[in-house]
């Protein structure tokens, strides 16, 4: 489900077009670390997730450093 700003009506498409191929591409990360026990694609899998984990941190950083509202950071959360 992708989050619409309170304060904005309209949202440009590339932004819900990079939303949802980012949450494909967390999913995707998700099954490979659920489905692979050892091996490379499970390795993949953990070094995507950490990934989007530090964006993630830095996501919230940012919203702090530029006092916005907290539903507006939340909706750039990646996976949330």
């Amino acid at each position: 489900e992708d989050m619409v700003p309170p304060s904005q009506e309209k949202v440009p498409r590339e932004f819900i077009l990079e939303r949802r191929l980012t949450r494909i591409l967390v999913d995707e990360a998700k099954r490979l670390v659920r489905n692979y026990f050892n091996g490379f694609d499970m390795l993949l899998g953990y070094i995507h997730l950490l990934e989007y984990e530090i964006k993630n941190i830095v996501t919230i950083v940012e919203t702090v450093r530029y006092k916005l509202e907290p539903e507006v950071g939340r909706m750039y959360l990646i996976g949330g």
